[in-house]
């Protein structure tokens, strides 16, 4: 399993968009680099669930 070190900005930005999408599954991508074998976050993109139908369970970015 692979760690991604983020900061509370990114934390915060990922929680909100789930918290706007609810009930509905929220998709968005968490830029970033790895460095010193770790993986680091730095900004984070959400991304619309185009998923037709059953969007609570599933998405499609």
């Amino acid at each position: 399993m692979t760690t991604i070190n983020i900061n509370e900005k990114i934390a915060e930005a990922f929680t909100a968009h789930g918290e706007k999408d609810y009930p509905h599954e929220c998709c968005g991508f968490i830029l970033g680099h790895f460095k010193d074998g770790e993986s680091h976050g730095v900004e984070y993109m959400s991304a619309a669930n185009v998923k037709e139908g059953n969007r609570e369970r599933r998405f499609l970015i």
